[in-house]
């Protein structure tokens, strides 16, 4: 017997502005995608971002940021079947009471 998984194209539900971290806290942020055929995997470029760092496997982006600012790069996510979505994202850091 065989099985035949059917599933739309991946795309990236979350937005591609992240919610702000805050100086010198914890920062966790969970990414989200639709359709697609798991497993997925993330990934994420960037040259000019902060302690806050993407696993792969799981879609969080977590870490704790030293420096306030607006930080940009570039996230991506394929499915097992290598389909893909691309999204130019952008975090701010900023002093929080």
């Amino acid at each position: 017997m065989e099985t035949i998984v059917v599933g739309g194209p991946i795309k990236i539900t979350s937005s591609a502005t992240f919610p702000p971290a805050c100086l010198n806290q914890p920062y966790s942020f969970q990414l989200t995608a639709s359709g697609g055929i798991a497993p997925v995997f993330w990934g994420f470029s960037s040259s000019n971002w902060v302690a806050i760092n993407l696993d792969s496997s799981t879609g969080i982006f977590s870490g704790t940021a030293g420096v306030t600012g607006t930080f940009v790069g570039r996230l991506s996510v394929t499915d097992s079947v290598q389909s893909g979505d691309e999204q130019q994202v952008s975090l701010t850091v900023q002093p929080c009471p």
